[in-house]
This record gives C-alpha cells, sequence and structure tokens, in this order.
C-alpha cells in the first residue's frame, strides 16, 4: 500500500514537472522576470563577462609574446651580424687568434639559443577556447 502511494506522489510530481511548469515560467515572465527560474546553464549570460575577460587575457598574452618575439629577433639580427664581423677580421697574433674563437664559440652558442627560444614562442598560440 504505502509503495503504491508513493508511485502515484511521483507520479502527480511527474505530471506537474511537464504540464504546469511551462505555465508557471511564463507567468514569471510576465511578472516582470526577464527568465524563469531553474539552473543556469554554462554559456549562459552570466558567462559572458567571463568568456570576455578570458579573450582579453588572450589578446594580452599574444600581444606579449609578439613583442618577446620581436625583441629576441631583433637581438639574433645583432649578434649575428656582429659574429660575422668578428670572424672577418683578419687574424695578427695567434693569442687573439684563441681568445676570439672562444667569443666566436659564445656568440654562436648564445644564437642557437635565442633561435631556439624563438621558435618555442612561435609555437605557442594562447587561444580563447
Amino acid at each position: 500500500m504505502l509503495r503504491t502511494s508513493s508511485l502515484l506522489a511521483l507520479s502527480v510530481l511527474a505530471v506537474f514537472s511537464t504540464v504546469l511548469q511551462p505555465q508557471l515560467d511564463s507567468r514569471l515572465m510576465q511578472d516582470g522576470q526577464s527568465q524563469p527560474m531553474g539552473p543556469v546553464m554554462f554559456g549562459g549570460p552570466k558567462d559572458e563577462p567571463d568568456r570576455l575577460a578570458k579573450r582579453a587575457m588572450v589578446k594580452r598574452l599574444n600581444a606579449d609574446r609578439q613583442r618577446q618575439m620581436a625583441a629576441s629577433t631583433d637581438r639574433l639580427l645583432q649578434l649575428a651580424a656582429d659574429l660575422k664581423a668578428q670572424t672577418g677580421r683578419p687574424e695578427s697574433d695567434p693569442k687573439d687568434s684563441a681568445s676570439q674563437s672562444a667569443a666566436s664559440a659564445k656568440k654562436a652558442e648564445e644564437i642557437a639559443k635565442l633561435a631556439h627560444s624563438i621558435r618555442q614562442k612561435m609555437a605557442e598560440n594562447y587561444s580563447s577556447h
């Protein structure tokens, strides 16, 4: 008996929620509420400020990345020009040759590291998804 009354109560509740809920929602909207009451789904109007903030942050991150790449590229070009000028000079003293070779190797290593860094920055892409 108790089980039958529980099933009957659940049935009445199901009918109420499917039949009468739309009428209640339309009444609430007529009474001045803009939306019917209920759960707020993701992607709704309340999420708009978060989405806009995220998009602005992504734009800032990409702009910073572009500035860093431009500065690194300028530095890379300067180092390459210095290395080219340094290796193109005639060697008069063998001691100068050894120190010049060490300095050239150091510049070449710095160029390689900078080029690798630029390549990694180019691969990065912040997206708003």
